[in-house]
């Protein structure tokens, strides 16, 4: 009697580990978030720790060196957001005064439509504004509870981070013991990749949101929406989701300007202004700044963002991309692994050497038949 083909036990084994890796990841949130955090954030911070120690600084002081800049830099960008909250949250009245007055002189318009009288119209129209502003004081509120929240997390990730990195030779030993001995360079190299490619990625995507802010913040302010920078920090911040990011952060910022202007102007200035944008973020910024680091394809790209969303929530969305950059790594290092780094990477394209031997080879032989002479029977 044959036993089971080895194709079906590699399919066997691999879903197992999926369903295991899915239930490790949702019941070990409360562990796996904080750590992945820090982890990437401990990546950021190294090369400043390293510098610090080779001016003589020593580990100790070199790592709490790095964490209070670190902290000093958050602080700033953190209690920046939260005023702007508080500001946006004091403007709510009159933002709700403004939409019912606005939303009032168009009943004529609605009556033709639907048949609703201007009593009816005024009492829907009302609740409509009522529903729209409570929602958008409810978001606010929420952005100042998460910052507070992050605030809290962050005051909790400070403790891991200075572990990671005061003991970050410790932990290079101990991946080195669990492998043989044979293989401690090449681990050695993937662990050196893993930390650069994510040091690239990590910082190059702060440097990208920190000029998303400014571009975003001048041209809400150039289409004339209130609240300005907050808008344009929420949306710089959201263009860490792939695709999807980026308008969900001016959809807020879209209703407003569509609700206090009569006129399509301003919400034409956004649409183009966006598209500018994120032109200028996927074809300049990122390639340059950020590279393709992470080098990942679209359905891998989107299978992440919805496996985040659905495991560890928007934070999910953020981690899960460069988690998955880092594991394209280790599956690329490993031979057994490499069809799955191959699955989730970039199509190859093709070489150009082929594509131009092949160019040559039809223009040469096109040469030839005009060359030739004509012979006559």
């Amino acid at each position: 009697m044959k036993g089971p083909s080895p194709l079906l036990q590699r399919a066997t084994l691999l879903m197992l580990f999926a369903v295991l890796a899915t239930v490790i990841l949702y019941y070990g949130k409360p562990l796996l978030l904080p750590l992945s955090a820090a982890a990437l954030f401990s990546m950021l911070l190294l090369p400043l720790v390293r510098r610090l120690e080779r001016w003589k600084l020593g580990r100790f002081f070199s790592v709490l060196l790095a964490i209070v800049l670190f902290i000093a830099v958050a602080a700033g960008v953190i209690s920046m957001l939260s005023a702007q909250v508080v500001l946006f949250i004091r403007d709510m009245p009159t933002l709700q005064q403004e939409l019912n007055e606005r939303l009032s002189q168009i009943h004529g318009w609605i009556n033709r439509l639907t048949g609703l009288t201007p009593h009816e119209q005024i009492q829907f129209v009302r609740q409509g504004a009522e529903r729209f502003l409570g929602l958008a004081q409810n978001v606010a509120m929420s952005v100042l509870s998460m910052t507070t929240n992050a605030l809290v997390f962050i005051g909790l990730q400070f403790i891991l981070i200075f572990l990671l990195l005061y003991y970050r030779s410790h932990i290079r030993a101990f991946i080195l013991l669990l492998l043989p001995e044979q293989h401690h360079q090449h681990a050695q190299h993937v662990i050196q990749d893993i930390s650069l490619i994510t040091q690239r990625y990590v910082g190059g995507v702060f440097i990208v949101v920190l000029i998303l802010s400014v571009l975003n913040t001048l041209l809400f302010s150039v289409a004339g929406v209130p609240h300005a920078l907050l808008f344009g920090l929420i949306a710089a911040f959201l263009n860490i989701i792939p695709y999807l990011g980026i308008w969900i952060g001016t959809g807020l910022p879209m209703l407003t300007v569509a609700v206090l202007d009569d006129s399509f102007k301003p919400l034409i200035v956004i649409v183009a202004g966006v598209w500018i944008i994120q032109q200028l973020e996927n074809h300049v910024l990122t390639p340059r700044i950020t590279g393709a680091q992470v080098a990942l394809n679209p359905m891998a790209t989107i299978l992440a963002l919805l496996a985040g969303s659905l495991l560890w929530g928007v934070a999910g969305m953020i981690l899960f991309l460069p988690l998955l950059g880092i594991a394209k790594i280790v599956f690329d290092a490993v031979d057994e692994l490499k069809p799955f780094g191959f699955l989730i990477g970039e199509q190859r394209k093709a070489e150009p050497s082929r594509i131009r031997g092949t160019w040559l080879t039809w223009r040469t032989r096109i040469k030839r038949k005009k060359t030739e002479p004509v012979t006559r029977e």
